[in-house]
């Protein structure tokens, strides 16, 4: 239950800033919460372990996946067969750390994810860097949103039963 509460009181604070006029796309802020909040259920006893762990991983693949994408996107200069080459060699990367001996799994798969999200495009006939950055920065702002709940919540949530016992 504490673990639903978390995810849900991270979605509703994203909800009630989503009429800020910020250029980000909210709705990777949304998937970002609840990609992370996502456990299997056999790993809920130690729930708080697994979303530290994926909070990590999630937040360095996304950086490394979607820093790299926002590199490339930019040398390209809208160039549609660069554009295509950086998808592979994004794609490729991610695949091997995920499939990897170094068991980064999660975090080369959250890699590939944010890399596709910010590197393909709307439209190839218009490749936009911009609207790759704002999906980057919605990816950027479930962070932010959700690591604070979480941290406080957990850390309530222990004084509150220490002091109960």
């Amino acid at each position: 239950m504490r673990h639903a509460l978390q995810g849900g009181l991270a979605l509703a604070l994203l909800a009630l800033g989503a009429t800020a006029k910020i250029e980000v796309d909210i709705s990777q802020a949304a998937i970002t919460i609840l990609a992370v909040m996502v456990v299997p259920f056999d790993g809920l006893g130690s729930a708080g372990k697994a979303v530290s762990k994926r909070l990590l991983h999630r937040m360095l693949g996304c950086l490394l996946g979607g820093g790299l994408a926002a590199i490339l996107l930019l040398v390209s200069q809208e160039s549609l067969w660069l554009t295509l080459a950086g998808v592979a060699l994004g794609v490729l990367i991610g695949r091997h750390l995920e499939n990897g001996a170094l068991g980064i799994g999660y975090l080369g798969m959250q890699f590939a994810l944010a890399f596709l999200v910010v590197m393909v495009p709307d439209h190839y006939d218009h490749i936009d860097p911009v609207a790759g950055m704002a999906r980057l920065g919605g990816i950027l702002l479930g962070f932010l949103v959700l690591e604070p709940v979480y941290w406080i919540s957990t850390w309530l949530i222990r004084r509150l039963s220490s002091s109960i016992t």
